[in-house]
């Protein structure tokens, strides 16, 4: 697999570990390369892993820095866009940014995390047209080889 591949099944896998602790039992949690849902089938947690960007420099004579993005999306069809069912998915959120904060990745312990981004906590436009919570978390880490 390439090393954006094997980060993105790795963040995967972090993530299916924590599960219990995150309180996310009955949560699908997949890493696909094309996130595309039926509504219907959002009526359970879904956390997707999305290999997003690569980018490469020379660190050094002998070594390449390799910095890649991974995206992972928390979805849930919510039946209204009141506090009491939106506030639980925010906090699911903020608890998945602090699990990766720091974290070696075991699947590809040469990572090393650098930033995690979420701009805006959901996409309002899925609330408001699709009563759909959706929010994306973006991981950046970097991997330096010879």
């Amino acid at each position: 697999m390439s090393i954006r591949s094997d980060i993105a099944e790795a963040v995967k896998d972090e993530l299916a570990a924590a599960a219990g602790m995150l309180g996310i039992t009955q949560a699908v949690i997949a890493r696909t390369r094309v996130p595309l849902y039926d509504l219907a089938d959002l009526g359970v947690i879904h956390l997707t892993v999305v290999g997003r960007s690569f980018e490469q420099e020379r660190a050094s004579r002998a070594d390449v820095q390799t910095d890649v993005e991974i995206d992972i999306a928390v979805q849930k069809k919510v039946p209204s866009d009141q506090p009491s069912e939106i506030d639980p998915l925010a906090d699911l959120v903020e608890a998945v940014i602090a699990l990766f904060q720091d974290l070696e990745l075991a699947g590809c312990p040469d990572a090393v995390w650098i930033r995690t981004a979420n701009p805006v906590m959901y996409i309002p436009e899925h609330l408001d047209e699709k009563r759909l919570f959706t929010s994306v978390i973006t991981l950046s880490y970097r991997v330096v080889s010879a």
